[in-house]
């Protein structure tokens, strides 16, 4: 039904409730102070148009005091009770049959079973309305109740109408309440104009008939009275077959010429005046006007001859009204003839039209079949042609729907086993813009991966706390700065449900959703064997390199050793001899310990660098890992004679990175510049200079390694970063030295640049800024040959 269910018996309605209810009452009533005259006391009130469009928005209680209470005006108007007591009742009953009916069909049902009896009966019994003025009555009533519902109706179709946003608040419309509303404001209207209009000149021409009565009247009148007869002259018709016929003499007393009764005190103070003229009609107080207008009648007055006062004639004009009263019976009866019958029509008309948009309704969400392949569809056809064939269309283009809904079906099952079996988690989350989300969808890869099941997984608060505690500032970093079209992949660590950290390789890209949200999709794939190896093979490198370095550090450790040994065989010597005064061995004592704690430097530096990576990200000072790694390879270049420089160690910035990773780095560099610098001593040159150059642009930190060994041959210079490319002979490199400084650059975000300069080979490492460092520009030094 399209009404709401009213509250329970009882129940205390909301406040809104009480303001809705007194702003209908109000404008009921007041609409019902404005009447819509059709003539002759034929008037229409429209005030309870107002209270029947509240018919679905106040409590069953508040409607009939609001129809009661709007229905008050008729007292003024009508001089008695019997439409407010009609109204109310009307109201009440389209109110409790709205469940069940359309608010018109309701109202029909009302007039037919319940109004017309009760109309009958107060205005004939009560009232004294006898004649054709009843039937009128009951007729128009009942036609003045329909209209208030076709139009409270289409108040309510435009208070729907305003109220779009919050429709699903309000009682919704359905389509046979619309049709009969329709049909039966098309059907009142014209008639009800054409009455209007009418009714002008249907009173004229009563007014034009009773005038011309009252001339002959008072001619007739007149006569007498001026040649003192006292009958009517010769030829003449009796003055009492026009009317009532009075002497008002200069005292205000008023003489009856035709036997007459003295009139009414309302009508003796309309004849006391000569110039009043037009039609009476007596009121009082519990008599209907239709009851009063049955004895109206016209006054006109002329002077009396003798100057002896003036002559009044009241002409009765009942005739002239009881036909005029007919022919509005003929067409409001007519009206509502055409009104029972359309109700009727669009009820079945309406309700076969709602048949066939729920069989299509149901045709278009696949509950029926094309009805060309069902041998009982000539059952099934529809009351409309159009009809018809759009349920024929719907139906076939249900089972092309079917066709691609089951293909649908078998590519979601696919995927979900890929997804079930695939050795990766998908996933899909939800930006919120503030760099949080929310995790909408996760496959069941995620159990194998993180030890979760998918459930939990979406029901973790942003997975903050399976982060690694180094990698939320990461993450987060890279989550704030996702975009739409963004696409990319990044490693992070997530806690497994048993407690270790797994290396997971997120690979994403963000999208538009379809809430104008982003949404990122992706793939989580476990590379903890992958970074394992990595780690293993960059300690292998170091090793490697330390190997390389061996000479050098054989012979920085000798130094200390040789002169060890010399004090000791001295302290031994003159101990022997009794000859080793305290400030002697002291002296030589202090020679040892500084010599041990040289050797036990070297070593710890080596020990340092030789760790195992690990990959917390930190401040590291530039200047403070150059001159490590210069302390590390400086005894391999003195045994080996070229000269190291390093300028720009005063610079005191800082760049994101790792000690031991940004150490490996320029260990690789200088120790390819070392051999270089060999390999081109061999072929001959002069070579014997390395230097490693520092300074910032106030974004990047750049460290130069720059040397003399001759520089990289053109052909090779786009492959020296490739994995095991070497120049080196067999067993003396692993051609991962390279391509390892490579890697590490570019994760820590900077660029890795070699080029020839006159005589040698210059590796330019370029690492953002870290933001805590102080931007403050160091001068760009000017890189020449070293030559």
């Amino acid at each position: 039904m399209d009404v709401a269910p009213a509250p329970a018996s009882g129940m205390a309605p909301p406040v809104s409730q009480f303001a809705t209810f007194a702003i209908v009452a109000a404008a009921g009533a007041g609409l019902n102070l404005l009447p819509f005259s059709l003539g002759w006391g034929l008037d229409l009130l429209f005030g309870l148009a107002v209270v029947m469009a509240a018919t679905r928005l106040l409590d069953r209680r508040l409607l009939i005091i609001a129809g009661a209470l709007a229905s008050l005006p008729t007292l003024l108007l009508w001089h008695h009770p019997a439409a407010m007591v009609t109204w109310t009742a009307e109201v009440a009953t389209v109110a409790i049959l709205q469940r069940r009916l359309p608010p018109i069909a309701a109202d029909a049902l009302f007039w037919l079973v319940l109004g017309a009896p009760l109309t009958l009966a107060s205005y004939g019994w009560m009232l004294g309305t006898g004649g054709v003025a009843l039937p009128l009555v009951v007729v128009k009533q009942a036609v003045n109740g329909l209209l208030n519902v076709a139009i409270g109706e289409l108040l309510y179709h435009a208070f729907y109408a305003t109220r779009r946003r919050h429709a699903q608040e309000l009682p919704k419309l359905s389509l046979e309440t619309f049709v009969l509303t329709s049909f039966a404001i098309a059907s009142i209207l014209p008639v009800l104009a054409f009455t209007r209009l009418a009714a002008p000149e249907k009173e004229a021409d009563v007014r034009q008939l009773a005038t011309a009565r009252a001339d002959a009247a008072l001619a007739i009148a007149a006569q007498r009275l001026s040649v003192g007869q006292h009958g009517d002259p010769v030829g003449a018709a009796p003055l009492r077959d026009f009317g009532q016929v009075y002497l008002v003499h200069p005292d205000r007393r008023i003489q009856p010429l035709t036997g007459a009764a003295v009139p009414a005190a309302s009508m003796r103070q309309a004849m006391l005046d000569p110039k009043d003229k037009g039609f009476l009609t007596p009121t009082a107080f519990g008599t209907s006007r239709m009851t009063s207008l049955s004895a109206s009648v016209y006054l006109k007055s002329a002077p009396a001859p003798g100057g002896h006062g003036h002559i009044s004639v009241l002409v009765p004009v009942s005739r002239q009204i009881d036909a005029m009263r007919v022919y509005q019976l003929q067409l409001f009866g007519l009206l509502a003839i055409i009104i029972v019958a359309i109700i009727a029509l669009t009820t079945v008309f309406a309700r076969e039209i709602k048949v066939s948009v729920r069989r299509l309704l149901q045709t278009a969400v696949g509950m029926s079949v094309a009805r060309e392949d069902d041998p009982s569809s000539g059952a099934e056809d529809e009351y409309f042609t159009e009809l018809d064939e759009l349920a024929r269309d719907i139906a076939r283009a249900g089972e092309v729907a079917a066709d691609e809904r089951e293909r649908l079906q078998s590519a979601q099952r696919r995927l979900r086993s890929i997804a079930r079996n695939a050795p990766v988690a998908i996933y899909a989350v939800d930006l919120d813009g503030l760099g949080g989300f929310e995790v909408v969808f996760v496959s069941g890869g995620v159990e194998r991966l993180l030890g979760y099941t998918p459930v939990e997984i979406t029901r973790m608060n942003g997975l903050e706390e399976l982060y690694h505690p180094d990698d939320l500032e990461k993450v987060a970093r890279r989550r704030r700065a996702l975009k739409e079209g963004m696409q990319g992949s990044f490693e992070y660590r997530l806690r497994h449900r048993d407690g270790h950290f797994v290396w997971i390789l997120d690979s994403l890209s963000v999208e538009r959703g379809e809430h104008a949200q982003l949404e990122v999709v992706g793939l989580l794939i476990d590379v903890s064997d992958r970074k394992a190896a990595e780690a293993e093979l960059l300690h292998a490198d170091k090793m490697a390199s330390l190997g390389r370095m061996a000479v050098g550090v054989a012979h920085e450790l000798n130094q200390p050793l040789q002169i060890m040994n010399a004090a000791v065989t001295n302290i031994r010597q003159r101990i022997r001899t009794s000859q080793l005064p305290i400030e002697t061995l002291q002296g030589k004592l202090d020679v040892v310990v500084g010599q041990i704690e040289r050797a036990a430097a070297i070593i710890r530096q080596m020990k340092l660098y030789g760790r195992m990576p690990v990959d917390d990200i930190v401040e590291v000072d530039v200047a403070s890992a150059v001159r490590s790694v210069i302390a590390m390879v400086t005894p391999q270049f003195e045994a080996s004679r070229i000269e190291l420089k390093a300028t720009g160690l005063e610079l005191q910035q800082s760049v994101r990175a790792t000690s031991l990773a940004l150490e490996q780095v320029l260990m690789n560099l200088l120790v390819n510049a070392h051999d270089a610098v060999i390999e081109s001593r061999r072929k001959g040159a002069s070579s014997g200079q390395v230097e490693v150059l520092c300074h910032s642009d106030g974004t990047w930190v750049t460290i130069a390694v720059q040397d003399d060994g001759g520089g990289v041959p053109d052909q090779i210079r786009d492959r020296v970063f490739e994995p095991f490319f070497t120049t080196k002979p067999p067993l003396e490199g692993t051609g991962l030295g390279l391509s390892i400084v490579f890697g590490l650059v570019s994760g820590f975000g900077g660029h890795l640049e070699v080029r020839n300069l006159a005589g040698g080979a210059l590796f330019e490492v370029r690492l953002p800024m870290h933001p805590a460092s102080p931007a403050v520009a160091q001068p760009d030094r000017e890189l020449t040959s070293l030559t």
